[in-house]
């Protein structure tokens, strides 16, 4: 029965048509159908109801297309019911002794719906009710008008010892003229129910025992091709009445109707590409073969290694595309005869990075009645770009400046019927684009298009622009669609494209540590997850769409909040580590649990909202998850420069950066520390020139240039503004009367912590005094140039950890992680002189 719960509004309000769960009958190609036996006519009664759910798909023309039928054309009918063009229609075989009985004209009555209102692709109820005079039919449990086209209706109907035939009629050629279609839910009833009746059952599974009910075929089974058994599921036939499939597996079978939605809502597509289906690969992901899934069969294919484009998964919606480089790749189909025609439409889903041919009909799009569309996503007056020529020079072309980046749903007509300008129409997600750089070259356009293959990417003309991005899906139609059909394509690519993005795939974050092999595209962020827990987002990177290529997110979750340095960071941090390091601002979304939140508040007291949270960013060597700025720069992100907000169950913290790297999360009124600030001076006989670095210092706003004549006492010589992307700082003081003098550098954090450099003494001459602190890989090395002096070094809690004269070299390995001062003894005047940390 029924699946999809799809419930659509019919004609009245409160009429609802809704489908159960299960499967229903399949049916592709003439031939194929189900065989129920009726030797004695016993099915049949004066008065009587058909009915049954149908979801079919349009075919050009007007093909009739039967759902049941009793008896043939060859020998003796009783009725069929069938869609003919998307009306419904009953023909009666009277029953009278007129003979011989057979489909001539006059033999039978005719009745025909005034209009074609059957949809294509949606599920419908069809219910057609015969009694002594009257002929009524019902689409969705509401009676639609009806035409007698041969008639009248009599009382009963022809006997015939043939077969009810489930999906197909024996036609006069002898041949069973299958529907290509779903059927589902057929029953018989020896009455001719009430509209209410219909309306009351249509949408409920039968227990089969109801009053009149003859035979009810759920068509609930499974498997494909002949000999499978369609149950009757009524009582009062019961098993004489089951049904025998006939036909091959790849034309008939039962099938779950999820999958039906994921199909195209119009008549036959001259192309119809499509990369969640029909795609053909090699070990590197390269596409040999992309099949037609409309039933021309125009395959498009490339056996050229090195101009096979590439296959890309979790793409758009959860859907792969087919990603073409820009430079050579390209498919073509089978040569295409198009001129008996002079009207194309043209619909994609797609994102392009640079400009290139999407689609052109002919290997050189400047041939006599060729057209073609370019995408250019960059810059310039022709954003999107659509052409079509004629017979020899003439030409119209259609040129905007909209430029997308991201995916968009475009369509393009090309209408040589139409006159000027109006011949080439582009419509972005059915918004007309202003034509504005369009021209229109030579005579009125009236011919036919051309024969030639249709190329997807670019084709094997050299000088060809190449496409260069993403394609999802393309459909190309030989005629121009109806407001109505268009409004289907649509509606059909953005419920499968755009609709719920990832709602249904992210619930959660993951639990443990765990890297990214997968990567979606909602149109505006690309989201990382791993393969193995598809619903746990690790982060998402906005930059306008630009972001084409594969990026490896780790997320490291510790049992509890991570200290460092007197501050703690919450126990779930982040690495983001792309292919390619694009340039400019990129945004970045990282996610965190409630219980993260929580297990920071454990640790510090004063965080009480999630907008108290900043970000440390590292960027440099060893972006492994272990926090250790050796190397690199770190960059504070303040709690006024992120977002915050809430998505798939998680919370997150959004903010702008420049490069992608690691990232920790803290409370954002604890500041970077300053891991390093080192002073030195070059003397001459005038003047000092003072140079420092300071690492970390991105919260600093200010820096106090200090002067001591005895090393001891200081006194506030310059005050320099500091900036945020300046590590290296220089000043000049001039020279004293004293023989010596003693410099310093201070600054002040945004929480009122003072650094201070090392010390040091300079004369008028040379260097004097200069402490360092330096690192190798393995080593710290303290050094003096002062003859004889002593250096000590404490850590934070004023223990000694080592001291020597003039030169201190030891292991990292030696300290523990955390802040030191390495003070100089000098002339027996002991002064703190420099303060560093060990990670």
């Amino acid at each position: 029965m029924k699946k999809l719960l799809l419930l659509l509004v019919f004609f009245t309000p409160g009429i609802l048509q809704a489908q159960l769960v299960g499967n229903s009958l399949q049916i592709k190609d003439h031939g194929n159908y189900v065989k129920v036996s009726d030797s004695l006519s016993t099915s049949l009664n004066d008065d009587m109801t058909f009915e049954a759910w149908v979801y079919y798909d349009c075919e050009n023309g007007t093909g009739m297309r039967t759902i049941i039928s009793k008896g043939s054309c060859s020998s003796t009918a009783s009725y069929k019911l069938d869609l003919n063009g998307g009306a419904i229609r009953f023909t009666k075989w009277r029953n009278s002794s007129w003979s011989p009985i057979n489909c001539s004209a006059g033999t039978q009555g005719i009745f025909q719906t005034v209009s074609k209102t059957v949809p294509y692709n949606a599920w419908s109820h069809i219910a057609v009710t015969i009694d002594d005079t009257t002929v009524k039919m019902y689409l969705n449990g509401i009676e639609v008008p009806i035409n007698t086209m041969v008639g009248p209706n009599t009382v009963g109907f022809k006997p015939t010892p043939e077969a009810i035939i489930i999906g197909a009629f024996f036609n006069q050629v002898n041949n069973y003229t299958s529907i290509t279609a779903n059927i589902d839910d057929v029953r018989i009833w020896h009455k001719a129910k009430t509209q209410i009746e219909i309306q009351n059952e249509m949408n409920i599974e039968l227990a089969g025992n109801e009053p009149s009910l003859f035979a009810y075929w759920k068509l609930n089974e499974t498997g494909s091709g002949a000999g499978l058994v369609a149950a009757n599921s009524a009582t009062s036939s019961g098993s004489n009445y089951n049904g025998i499939s006939v036909g091959t597996a790849s034309n008939l079978f039962f099938i779950h109707t999820d999958s039906l939605p994921n199909s195209i809502s119009n008549c036959d597509p001259l192309l119809w590409l499509k990369a969640d289906k029909g795609v053909s690969l090699n070990v590197n992901n390269e596409v040999s073969l992309w099949q037609d899934q409309g039933k021309l069969g125009n395959n498009v294919s490339m056996t050229t290694a090195t101009q096979k484009p590439k296959y890309k998964t979790n793409e758009i919606n959860n859907k792969p595309i087919v990603r073409f480089d820009g430079l050579n790749d390209y498919m073509a189909t089978p040569t295409i005869n198009l001129t008996t025609v002079n009207k194309i439409e043209v619909f994609y889903v797609a994102k392009s990075r640079k400009e290139g041919y999407i689609i052109t009909h002919n290997s050189d799009p400047s041939l006599p009645n060729a057209f073609s569309i370019i995408e250019n996503s960059t810059s310039g007056t022709n954003g999107h770009s659509a052409l079509l020529n004629g017979n020899s020079t003439a030409q119209v072309s259609c040129k905007t400046v909209v430029t997308d980046s991201c995916y968009h749903t475009m369509n393009v007509q090309f209408d040589k019927s139409l006159t000027g300008l109006n011949q080439v129409k582009m419509y972005d997600n059915q918004t007309l684009l202003a034509n504005t750089n369009g021209t229109m070259v030579g005579a009125e356009m009236t011919n036919t298009l051309s024969n030639a293959p249709l190329y997807i990417g670019g084709s094997l003309l050299g000088t060809l622009p190449h496409f260069g991005g993403d394609i999802a899906e393309l459909i190309v139609y030989n005629k121009i669609l109806t407001a109505a059909e268009r409004t289907q394509i649509y509606t059909y690519l953005n419920n499968k494209y755009n609709g719920n993005y990832l709602s249904t795939q992210f619930t959660t974050s993951t639990l443990y540590n765990t890297f990214s092999d997968g990567i979606t595209d909602d149109k505006e962020w690309r989201h990382s997850f791993n393969s193995s827990q598809p619903n746990q987002v690790l982060t998402s990177v906005r930059s306008d769409c630009l972001t084409f290529d594969d990026r490896i997110d780790s997320v490291f979750v510790e049992a509890n909040a991570i200290p460092y340095g007197g501050n703690y960071f919450m126990r779930r941090h982040f690495v983001i580590n792309p292919s390619t390091e694009y340039t400019g601002t990129k945004r970045v979304r990282l996610y965190y649990s409630l219980a993260d939140f929580n297990n920071l508040q454990n640790y510090v007291s004063s965080l009480t909202t999630h907008s108290q949270l900043s970000v440390l960013q590292y960027d440099g060597p060893n972006e492994d998850g272990l926090y250790d700025p050796t190397g690199g720069n770190i960059s504070f992100i303040s709690p006024s420069q992120i977002t915050n907000g809430t998505a798939y169950g998680l919370f997150y913290l959004e903010f702008d950066i420049t490069h992608f790297s690691e990232f920790w999360i803290q409370v954002g009124s604890i500041p970077l520390p300053v891991t390093d600030l080192h002073l030195s001076v070059v003397s001459d006989d005038s003047q000092h020139r003072l140079m420092w670095k300071c690492m970390g210092c991105s919260d600093v706003n200010f820096f106090t240039v200090l002067e001591s004549n005895d090393a001891q006492t200081f006194i506030n010589k310059q005050t320099l503004p500091a900036y945020s992307n300046i590590s290296e700082y220089q000043t000049i003081i001039p020279a004293s009367v004293l023989p010596k003098q003693y410099f310093a550098i201070e600054t002040t954090d945004i929480d009122g912590h003072i650094y201070r450099s090392n010390i040091c003494a300079a004369s008028n001459k040379s260097l004097f005094n200069q402490l360092q602190v330096n690192f190798s890989s393995q080593n710290i090395i303290v050094s003096s140039t002062i003859a004889n002096a002593r250096i000590r070094i404490y850590n934070m809690q004023g223990q000694l950890v080592a001291s020597g004269k003039n030169s201190i070299t030891m292991s990292k390995d030696y300290f523990a992680p955390g802040l030191y001062f390495a003070n100089l003894e000098e002339l027996n005047t002991e002064q703190r002189s420099v303060k560093f940390a060990i990670y």
